[in-house]
């Protein structure tokens, strides 16, 4: 994906002046995430409230064009609900990444669209459950992947004088659970990050 949205950049970079110093720009961004997890061993699982924020970069192919790449920190989840006899839990599964995504970005007068590959880091996992006697939390990193890997795509506003927002669905490509061996078998849980993110940020030049 990457690969083609760059050759589409270089090809417009070439019928554009060269971008200048000026064209680059880092900044800042934050913004509230609704995650879930998706695939089929997935039931019973609801959304779950989180946040993201971090830095970003970018670094102008053209006039129009810019790859940005970002370090970001990102809470993901879901809830669900689990039933032992006559009493139903709910737990709430937290995830907490140190994710790359590495975009390119294409501006149309202020709006702009993104799209690109993405690799984030499992550094934290809290399982909290709520209702009867099994109410507590605890930490569980150790039954997740270390590494979640997705794509982004999305859309906003940004000002010439630096404040953006913007809109993005963050899907994974990878499990987010470890795979485990059960009678000399690997048996992987079928279950990826599905985000959406909504943002506010904010770039300085150069």
């Amino acid at each position: 994906m990457l690969a083609v949205l760059v050759a589409c950049a270089s090809t417009a970079r070439a019928q554009e002046a060269a971008p200048s110093s000026d064209d680059n720009h880092f900044g800042i961004k934050a913004g509230a995430s609704l995650s879930n997890f998706v695939g089929k061993d997935v039931q019973n699982s609801d959304n779950l409230f989180g946040f993201h924020a971090g830095f970003v970069a970018n670094v102008a192919l053209g006039e129009r064009f810019s790859i940005q790449p970002e370090l970001l920190y990102s809470i993901k989840g879901a809830k669900t609900e689990v039933s032992a006899g006559t009493t139903t839990f709910q737990r709430t599964q937290s995830l907490h990444y140190v994710e790359l995504p590495i975009l390119v970005k294409a501006k149309f007068s202020q709006f702009f669209v993104e799209a690109g590959p993405q690799a984030g880091v499992l550094v934290r996992a809290k399982s909290k459950t709520e209702g009867g006697s099994m109410e507590g939390s605890i930490s569980n990193k150790d039954e997740y992947g270390d590494v979640d890997f997705g794509y982004v795509a999305g859309l906003g506003y940004q000002l010439e004088s630096g404040p953006m927002v913007g809109l993005r669905y963050n899907g994974g490509l990878s499990n987010v659970d470890a795979s485990e061996v059960v009678s000399g078998r690997s048996i992987q849980t079928k279950a990826r990050n599905n985000v959406f993110q909504l943002y506010v940020g904010y770039t300085f030049g150069n």
